[in-house]
């Protein structure tokens, strides 16, 4: 087997892992979901596109102005990267339709 052809077979392999957290073991069954499976379809976007869970600023405690701007700006990105996961959950439902 040429080194080409091992660098494809492991990008290969790489793609059916990355496939088995959206799917069923073979099947990605990314249309099968309905608007009531809100939650399981977004862990799995957010599995997909790399989105963490929220992290909660703690209350009651004492932090610089520098760390508390950092966490305005992590949590602006947090809005915005669950926004994404919500349109992409809208357009997965619309497309099921068809």
């Amino acid at each position: 087997m040429s080194e080409q052809s091992t660098k494809e077979q492991s990008v290969f392999d790489r793609l059916q892992e990355l496939y088995k957290l959206l799917g069923y073991q073979d099947e990605i069954i990314w249309d099968f979901y309905k608007p009531s499976d809100t939650e399981e379809l977004k862990k799995k976007v957010m599995l997909a596109i790399g989105v963490t869970e929220e992290q909660e600023m703690k209350e009651n405690c004492i932090a610089t102005e520098e760390e508390v701007e950092e966490a305005k700006k992590a949590m602006k990105a947090y809005k915005t990267n669950m926004e994404l996961v919500d349109k992409i959950c809208a357009s997965i439902w619309r497309q099921g339709k068809y």
